[in-house]
């Protein structure tokens, strides 16, 4: 977050001048046991099924990550008006009054229902039915 400010008769004016958001998983990584060599059956049985976990991250990100950005454009049009203060304020309660403001903001609901649904939609596909269909696959389990 960056803040500007500019003194005033009596005080000062501070806004916000950028924030900035990161939305996405900076690594998605998929971790296979070492009995598992590399190629096998069951290696590859394994990296299919969690390609599926993948999938799911990344469709309910690409749906999320729309209510976010409606949600994000909301927020900063709230944050956009500077506010005056009497005093010279500290930039670090400034900011502490705009995260309380994004806490409360329809952002972390949004965030929150994200994590529910990846939550419930992962352990949907670790069915009983899906751990028996990934070891169907191979003999040597």
């Amino acid at each position: 977050m960056e803040l500007v400010r500019k003194n005033v008769d009596g005080g000062v004016c501070i806004g916000v001048k950028s924030i900035k958001f990161f939305a996405g998983y900076p690594k998605l990584s998929v971790m296979i046991d070492d009995r598992y060599v590399e190629e096998s059956c069951e290696y590859e049985a394994i990296k299919n099924h969690e390609k599926g976990h993948v999938a799911i991250y990344q469709k309910e990100l690409k749906y999320y990550g729309d209510l976010l950005l409606s949600g994000l454009r909301e927020l900063g049009g709230q944050l956009v008006e500077p506010e005056f203060y009497q005093k010279n304020v500290a930039d670090s309660v400034v900011r502490k009054k705009i995260d309380t403001a994004i806490g409360n903001s329809t952002v972390m609901v949004i965030m929150a229902k994200l994590d529910d649904t990846l939550r419930r939609k992962n352990a949907e596909y670790d069915s009983e039915a899906e751990y028996r269909r990934v070891r169907a696959e191979c003999s040597n389990w």
